[in-house]
């Protein structure tokens, strides 16, 4: 099984980077491995959970390395082993708990402070690396940081985890300021006042992305409701059939409006025991509110017809009693 480059210390896409010798390894040698830093949270059955360990963690020329023992007996895991043995799979990402930022170790190409110290927390093989100097990093709350979400980033690298940012020059003032948007004379408090603005700005867009996520989570309730009222009429009208439900149900789904519209010019089909009058006194006798098919067709020839479009049950057992045979559709009356 080959080994892993695990971190480098190269600038990486996001514009800083991370010193191989300040990452602080278990005194145990190994760490857990994950699949793209994807961690179990207990809610899904189908989760993700660890898929080995790593071994055999070391420090070679500004890199950190590691060795792969995968769970074999994990099906998911068996199968990402055989694929790296193949080498269809070969790369693999740090994750990372930042301890110290020092922004007076920057070199050419970066653009945010350095990661001087930091703890790793586990890695992870990786199908598709964000980069070639692949990393994740983890909050004081052991969430995952977004690195692409510069609002985030910047504020993270502006300092050490625990204190508020150490600018040692107007030259660092300069990048991580522009970094945040900042222009002509940047002092600290400016950028302090940025960082806590932007830190305010993306709790008010969390709290503003759950309102709206009620908002539309109650409206499809508010829809799926409506469509299983209107779905529910049609069929106790015979409009639709039962078997045809589902159907209907995605079409709603699809096009709520135009689907409506279509259902609600579907003609009713009305059933023998909706009309008054239909009797049968003898096998030869059935009668229509009293009236013969041939009365029938003489004075109210209306409801005769209707008979024949809505109730062709009706409509033939008055037939079969006067003509003694089942009307056929070529049949003239």
């Amino acid at each position: 099984m080959p080994s892993f480059i695990l971190s480098t210390d190269d600038v990486n896409s996001y514009g800083f980077r991370v010193l191989t010798q300040g990452i602080d390894l278990p005194a145990s040698g190994k760490i857990v491995m994950l699949w793209n830093h994807v961690r179990a949270n207990g809610t899904d059955k189908n989760q993700i959970l660890p898929i080995g360990h790593w071994v055999n963690l070391r420090k070679e020329g500004g890199k950190l390395m590691a060795d792969p023992e995968f769970d074999m007996e994990d099906s998911f895991a068996a199968e990402i082993a055989r694929k790296v043995e193949a080498g269809h799979i070969f790369e693999a990402s740090a994750g990372l708990k930042p301890r110290k930022w020092d922004a007076a170790s920057m070199v050419s190409g970066q653009t945010l402070p350095t990661l001087a110290a930091s703890k790793i927390r586990e890695a992870s093989i990786c199908d598709v690396a964000s980069n070639d100097n692949a990393l994740a990093l983890y909050d004081e709350q052991d969430r995952l940081v977004d690195l692409n979400d510069k609002t985030a980033l910047v504020s993270l690298t502006a300092g050490d985890t625990s204190t508020s940012p150490t600018i040692h020059n107007m030259e660092e003032l300069k990048i991580i300021g522009g970094q945040l948007g900042l222009t002509g004379n940047i002092t600290l408090t400016d950028v302090q006042s940025k960082i806590n603005a932007l830190i305010a700005l993306n709790a008010e867009n969390a709290d503003l992305k759950a309102k709206l996520k009620k908002i539309e989570d109650d409206q499809k309730a508010a829809q799926a409701e409506q469509i299983k009222t209107l779905v529910d009429a049609a069929v106790n009208d015979n409009r639709i059939t039962q078997a045809s439900r589902p159907v209907y149900i995605k079409l709603f789904e699809a096009d709520f409006e135009s689907t409506k519209a279509v259902l609600e010019a579907l003609p009713k089909t009305v059933k023998l025991s909706e009309y008054a009058g239909g009797s049968k006194q003898g096998q030869n006798d059935f009668t229509w509110n009293g009236k013969t098919f041939s009365q029938l067709r003489k004075e109210n020839p209306a409801a005769l017809q209707n008979l024949k479009d809505n109730d062709f049950a009706t409509f033939n057992l008055l037939y079969k009693a006067e003509y003694s045979k089942d009307y056929k559709t070529e049949s003239r009356d």
